[in-house]
């Protein structure tokens, strides 16, 4: 498999485990995926990292960063929920878990979770491979329309 298939390749993998995270958020009884969420956006900012300057890259990588923002208070609620329920706080817990499930399904709704930018079709795809030793060579990964 060419280098660039490679990189669209796992692109796609993580950008579907997102997808599936993000709808799982409306589950109220899955307390992971949130978690998951963000570690999947984590990994697509990393997988991204070696490939600055290439066309759609940003707007790729600043949609991820877009979203993790997002998550962070709602990740930080989580925690604390959690932290609260080791102790006798019932009442602060459940008022801390409906909070937590009103922000959950919020998230579905903001424009950047619902769809989170799909690129990298096969149609997009560089006929160049990489030349050994360059790092940064140019893929066009592209999001037209968004």
């Amino acid at each position: 498999m060419a280098f660039t298939e490679s990189i669209i390749a796992h692109f796609r993998r993580l950008e579907n485990a997102l997808n599936q995270a993000l709808a799982r958020l409306q589950d109220t009884t899955d307390t992971e995926a949130l978690h998951n969420v963000r570690i999947n956006l984590r990994r697509i900012r990393s997988l991204l990292r070696p490939l600055r300057g290439t066309p759609g890259v940003a707007q790729l990588d600043n949609a991820a960063a877009s979203l993790g923002k997002l998550t962070t208070p709602i990740r930080d609620l989580e925690v604390l929920i959690a932290d609260l329920a080791r102790h006798p706080l019932e009442w602060q817990t459940n008022v801390r878990k409906t909070e937590l499930q009103s922000r959950n399904l919020a998230l579905r709704h903001i424009p950047c979770c619902s769809a989170f930018p799909t690129c990298c079709t096969t149609g997009q795809k560089a006929s160049i491979e990489p030349n050994a030793g360059t790092q940064n060579a140019a893929l066009p990964i592209a999001c037209p329309g968004r």
